[in-house]
């Protein structure tokens, strides 16, 4: 495996995002997507870092809930990713990244998101489900608009 992959991760991670100028956060991306592309990766490795990226989905969540030149960074990052390590060996991460951009109650470009989701990755088609259940759940928790009695 590559060192920088987890070197560039570690400093994206240790990033303070509130404090970085959209560039800064975009080019340890960029570096991220770099390394990541370096990196070719054995069957048993990419298990091991759909694995250990599991912990990164809400950090990359919220890149992606960012401004819109991050979120494309992100995004292609993401592809980068699958493409690398397979489809087949992030799939928990991806499913955790469409679940977690369905459910994302900041404003995001969650259509495009998906778009790049769902041709790009492969993931379990239930979070969908899982998603339309909870709302339906909290739709109906709150009680109809009361109307008043025609006469």
């Amino acid at each position: 495996m590559q060192r920088g992959f987890f070197e560039e991760l570690l400093k994206l991670r240790a990033m303070d995002l509130s404090c970085q100028t959209v560039m800064a956060v975009k080019s340890q991306i960029r570096a991220l997507q770099h390394q990541t592309l370096l990196c070719r990766p054995k069957p048993a490795d990419a298990a091991d870092v759909g694995n250990f990226l599991r912990q990164y989905v809400p950090l990359i969540v919220r890149l992606m809930s960012t401004r819109r030149q991050v979120q494309m960074a992100v995004l292609t990052w993401v592809v980068s990713l699958n493409h690398i390590f397979g489809k087949d060996a992030l799939r928990d991460v991806s499913t955790a990244l469409v679940a977690a951009v369905l459910t994302n109650p900041h404003p995001v470009r969650r259509a495009f998101c998906m778009k790049t989701l769902i041709h790009s990755t492969r993931f379990d088609g239930s979070v969908f489900l899982a998603v339309l259940d909870c709302k339906d759940i909290g739709a109906d928790s709150t009680p109809p608009p009361s109307t008043p009695p025609h006469p």
